[in-house]
C-alpha cells in the first residue's frame, strides 16, 4: 500500500528523535474515518526484523476495543501492508477500487504523527505501550509490572557483554525511572531488570542492595 515518496513526512523525524532520546516505542492518537485509534510506533531491530526498507512498525489499537489491532511496517512512502486487511480493519468503502482511501489515510496519519518523541500523556496510553512491550517480550520472566530483581547479564562468545532488550529498557524507564537513573542504566546496557505479575513489590532500595551484593560476589 505504499504510495508517494513522502506520504508520511514526519516518520523519519520521529524515529531519529527516539533514537537520540534512547527510546524504541511511543504512542500517539490518530483519527480516521470517524474513528479513534492509539498508534504504537516501534523502531527496535527485533520488531523490524532486518527489513531494509521499513523505518518503523505501526500498530493501530481501536480506542473502543483495544484488542482489535492492525500491525504494519512503514516508511516515508507509506504503509507496507495488505490492502484488503487495511480496508477491512478501518471499515473503508472502496467499492470502486480507486485507491483514494490510502491518500485519505495517509493524510490523517501524517497530520496526527508527531515529529518528536513524547511520553504517554495518561495511564490509558501508558498501558497500551506497556501491553505492547509485554507482547514483544513474550516471556514469563519479564511480563508484569513488578520488578523483583536487577541482574548483570553474561557475556557473548566473543567476550563482549550481553545487552538488555530495548523492550526491558523502555519498560523500566516508564515503571521504575528513579531506579533506572540511580543505577545509571543508560550507561550500562549489561544491567537488566526482571519482572513478574504477582508477588510483593520490592522497594528500590532492596533491589539496589541485592544487586550490589551480587556485584560484590561477582568481583571477588
Amino acid at each position: 500500500m505504499k504510495h508517494a515518496s513522502n506520504s508520511l513526512s514526519h516518520i523519519k523525524d520521529l524515529r531519529n528523535d527516539m533514537i537520540n532520546k534512547g527510546w524504541s516505542i511511543c504512542v500517539f492518537d490518530c483519527h480516521f474515518n470517524g474513528k479513534e485509534y492509539f498508534v504504537t510506533f516501534e523502531i527496535a531491530d527485533d520488531v523490524l526484523k532486518t527489513d531494509n526498507y521499513a523505518v518503523a512498525v505501526l500498530t493501530f489499537h481501536d480506542v473502543h476495543d483495544l484488542e482489535r489491532t492492525l500491525e504494519v511496517k512503514a516508511n516515508s512512502a507509506g504503509l507496507d501492508g495488505d490492502d484488503n486487511n487495511i480496508i477491512e480493519y478501518f471499515g473503508i468503502d472502496d467499492k470502486r477500487g480507486s485507491g483514494d482511501f490510502c491518500w485519505e489515510l495517509y493524510q490523517c496519519l501524517d497530520r496526527d504523527m508527531p515529529a518528536a518523541f513524547l511520553l504517554p500523556v495518561d495511564d490509558i496510553r501508558r498501558n497500551v505501550v506497556l501491553q505492547q512491550i509485554d507482547g514483544r517480550l513474550n516471556s514469563e520472566h519479564n511480563n508484569g509490572r513488578i520488578c523483583y530483581s536487577v541482574r548483570r547479564l553474561g557475556r557473548k562468545i566473543d567476550g563482549t557483554p550481553e545487552a538488555r532488550s530495548p523492550f526491558i529498557d523502555d519498560k523500566t524507564k516508564m515503571l521504575y525511572g528513579p531506579l533506572y537513573k540511580t543505577l545509571r542504566a543508560d550507561r550500562d546496557t549489561s544491567i537488566t531488570f526482571c519482572y513478574h505479575e504477582d508477588g510483593e513489590r520490592v522497594s528500590n532500595e532492596e533491589l539496589i542492595r541485592s544487586f550490589m551484593r551480587r556485584e560484590q560476589k561477582r568481583n571477588n
